[in-house]
């Protein structure tokens, strides 16, 4: 139960983060359409991420081992949730559903585990690999998106300059 209560609390550290409006007295969404592996991964991976940077945030000792996850974490968890949102077309209270469920999951998991703390450095290793990944992808994009605005300022200028 503690996981859990931290993963929410490190969803509401992360503002853009998928934040679910449903209450207890909610009916379960249904889910329109299975994840791939690759969705599925994704998801769990925001979990393990979202409860490294809380702990990290409390100052937890077996969290501080991690890189730094409060800054990164905070941004692609948000890149993460939006591109689930895109590449599903589910609204954001399924997606966060989706990360509660991981989370309850990762618990259990972790109680389960009799070496609990490897399982997480498994996960850790894997999920900052793929957070890197998008992280550096995105910023691959923005900078071609400034690239291009700049080129069409540019373009702007010159216009005004020829034609006044």
């Amino acid at each position: 139960m503690m996981i859990l209560k931290t993963f929410i609390a490190a969803l509401s550290l992360f503002p853009m983060a998928m934040q679910s409006n449903q209450t207890a007295g909610d009916a379960a969404p249904i889910i329109s359409k299975p994840l791939t592996a690759a969705q599925q991964e994704k998801i769990y991976c925001v979990a393990s991420i979202a409860l490294v940077a809380a702990e990290q945030d409390r100052g937890i000792a077996s969290a501080l081992k991690y890189h730094d996850m409060r800054g990164e974490g905070k941004k692609w968890i948000g890149f993460a949730g939006e591109e689930l949102m895109r590449e599903t077309g589910e609204p954001r209270e399924i997606i966060a559903l989706y990360f509660k469920e991981a989370a309850e999951h990762l618990q259990r998991t972790s109680i389960d585990n009799a070496n609990a703390q490897a399982y997480l450095d498994g996960q850790m290793d894997k999920c900052t690999k793929l957070m890197r990944t998008d992280l550096a992808r995105d910023a691959e994009i923005q900078a071609q998106i400034e690239a291009q605005n700049e080129a069409a300022g540019d373009a702007l200028a010159h216009e005004e300059e020829v034609n006044p």
